[in-house]
């Protein structure tokens, strides 16, 4: 789970001791909104700048350090 859960802060116990308090990360939150993402819908859906907006992300993400879209963007 890393990358999904990160320490929020300590609390004492009843028994004295210090329990790790965690929250869910936003990297979480957006896998699960991914899991339930239907993409043939957005493309149908998604206006001009908005298609564009979502191939630079994925472009950048999945190509880093590579050429082969730089004449695309």
């Amino acid at each position: 789970m890393q990358g999904f859960i990160e320490k929020a802060g300590e609390r004492g116990t009843k028994t004295g001791f210090q329990a790790t308090l965690y929250k869910l990360t936003v990297r979480f939150y957006l896998a699960i909104l991914l899991e339930e993402f239907d993409m043939d819908d957005f493309l149908r859906t998604a206006s001009d700048g908005d298609a564009v907006t979502m191939l630079l992300i994925l472009v950048s993400q999945q190509h880093r350090g590579t050429k082969r879209f730089e004449a695309v963007l």
